[in-house]
């Protein structure tokens, strides 16, 4: 088990405290994937491009800040307050594309068939699965996340804790657990019965998970092996392939359903402030 002392050990820290405007996250981090092949197009030169333009975003926000001015955004007149909850959010959105990125530059490797970013409807609405893998014999729903830091909590608590600067620095977020909770349910609700479908959350980044934690996480490179030991429970061929049927079908509609369930994420999330 790691030592997960907040004050012990080396925190990595986010580099850049500005990001940049959501259309050019959409634009460079936001990879179009071939459902089928599940390949992102986008390149080292375009990270790089994306990280100056953070820059600069940072130095206009700073700049705005100084002259005592509000800068805009989506040409609304915003707090410099509101600006930066923005930019962080975007920041995170962007960290997050490249965290599943890498995923399935690793689901390509492995060849196995895989699915990305899909949109499917559920009890309560919209909502957005970051990979779905078919295995031989069930599918696998994956929750990516790429944070650094150190991570606590308890695996079925509401929020886990994102430690900083030896602890000095705390941010609470969603459990990826039981936020995948809900994708598995809306996914087998998508494939019928006598489909087995499990999860798996999916660390991108370079935080460590502390406790029971790392039990319910695996890393990147550990996923393909994670992978081949798949459901307990055998799945007829003919229900699974129908199923995967179904749920290309759904990969194939989420484009039409984005701007419904970015709606819904942002309707979630003032209700919750």
């Amino acid at each position: 088990m790691r030592d997960c002392h907040p004050e012990r050990g080396r925190m990595l820290m986010p580099i850049f405290s500005y990001e940049v405007p959501s259309f050019m996250v959409r634009g460079l981090f936001r990879p179009e994937f071939d459902v089928l092949n599940g390949l992102p197009f986008y390149t080292p030169a375009l990270i790089g491009l994306a990280v100056a333009l953070t820059v600069a975003a940072g130095l206009v926000l700073a700049r705005a800040g100084t002259l005592g001015l509000s800068p805009g955004i989506a040409g609304d007149s915003v707090s410099r307050e509101e600006a930066l909850g923005h930019l962080r959010r975007l920041k995170a959105e962007l960290k997050g594309r490249k965290g599943e990125a890498a995923v399935a530059e690793v689901l390509a490797r492995v060849g196995l068939p895989a699915l990305h970013d899909v949109i499917v409807q559920d009890d309560w609405g919209l909502t957005q699965v970051d990979h779905l893998v078919r295995l031989p014999d069930g599918i696998a729903v994956l929750e990516t996340k790429a944070i650094s830091g150190t991570v606590t909590g308890q695996v079925w608590d509401r929020r886990w804790v994102q430690d900083f600067r030896g602890g000095r620095v705390r941010t609470a977020f969603r459990n990826p657990v039981l936020q995948n909770d809900r994708h598995i349910r809306a996914v087998r609700r998508v494939a019928g019965a006598g489909v087995a479908v499990h999860g798996l959350v999916v660390s991108a980044g370079a935080a460590r998970f502390c406790g029971d934690l790392e039990r319910v996480v695996v890393r990147l490179d550990g996923l393909p092996a994670r992978l081949r030991e798949g459901p307990t429970i055998a799945c007829d061929a003919r229900r699974l392939d129908a199923a995967w049927r179904l749920l290309t079908v759904a990969a194939g509609r989420s484009a039409e359903l984005r701007a419904a369930h970015l709606r819904q994420v942002r309707q979630r999330r003032s209700g919750e402030g």
